[in-house]
């Protein structure tokens, strides 16, 4: 008899939520993410990452982070920082550097 864990690509992320102001400008590792739809963004992503070896999730509609969320899903996991940065038009967005 199959196990569903065998077999189910989806799993919950689990860790203390926090908002992601909170991290910001801090190192931490980014170890997994999803992404969904809201009622209230087309994309939001779901972080799982570790700080000061505590777990933690947050969630984001930064189309910056996304972006770069999917561009390097092979590098996971890694350790970055997430800035609070401003394009030229005043918007805040957040991404890793």
């Amino acid at each position: 008899m199959k196990r569903f864990s065998d077999f189910c690509k989806e799993r919950n992320l689990e860790g203390k939520k926090i908002p992601i102001s909170k991290v910001c400008s801090k190192e931490v590792e980014i170890l997994a993410y999803r992404i969904t739809k809201t009622k209230y963004s087309d994309n939001c992503a779901q972080i799982q990452f570790k700080y000061k070896d505590t777990l933690y999730i947050t969630f984001t509609s930064s189309k910056v982070l996304i972006r770069q969320l999917i561009q390097y899903k092979e590098e996971l996991p890694f350790v970055a920082f997430i800035k609070n940065g401003k394009s030229k038009d005043g918007n805040s967005y957040y991404t890793f550097s």
